[in-house]
């Protein structure tokens, strides 16, 4: 079977796109989350919550991710 050149050049297109998206996706490893401050882990007062909900807001984890006490 003979491919025509417009076929090869989307297959490399194709598979150059594939190549970046694995690369990219294999950049992102398991990252480690610093928790606490010089006071360590602590439970907040109670109308002191903001803080965590905040930290939690700004931070995604994923399967791998770690949490490391300061």
């Amino acid at each position: 079977m003979v491919r025509s050149p417009r076929s090869n050049c989307n297959l490399k297109v194709t598979m150059l796109f594939i190549w970046a998206v694995m690369v990219v996706a294999a950049a992102e490893g398991p990252r480690i989350f610093k928790v606490g401050d010089e006071f360590g882990w602590r439970v907040p007062l109670q109308n002191d919550t903001a803080v965590y909900s905040h930290w939690a807001s700004t931070n995604r984890f994923h399967i791998g991710d770690s949490l490391c006490e300061s």
